[in-house]
């Protein structure tokens, strides 16, 4: 992905809801100035729900995403230099945090792709 190198990303602690099983995990990094931590879990439906309730009390803002109907959550306090986002529907959860790149055009298209 545009001059940054693959890693698997298993054992990056993130909010994921209860009993989440990750579907696909992969961190890109570019030496120490950018990195993009993609992580893909599934969980049933209440256990996604109540995940995204749960954020909140860690920092989160949450609303509708408008272009493909889930959850969108941003954790507040973010720099233009970094963002975590959780992006969650009908029993997936999917976890973004980069720095020093913007990958919300990258996050909108997987997760159209997702849930569509």
């Amino acid at each position: 992905m545009g001059g940054l190198t693959a890693q698997h990303a298993d054992g990056f602690v993130r909010p994921a809801p209860a009993n989440a099983t990750t579907a696909l995990s992969c961190n890109w990094i570019q030496e120490e100035a950018a990195a993009v931590l993609l992580i893909v879990s599934t969980a049933s439906d209440a256990d996604v729900t109540a995940g995204v309730a749960g954020l909140g009390a860690q920092g989160y803002e949450c609303q509708a995403a408008e272009d493909f109907g889930a959850q969108y959550c941003v954790k507040a306090g973010g720099t233009a230099e970094t963002e975590d986002v959780v992006v969650a529907r009908d029993g997936v959860w999917i976890y973004l945090e980069t720095v020093n790149i913007n990958a919300r055009a990258w996050l909108s298209e997987i997760s159209s792709q997702i849930f569509d």
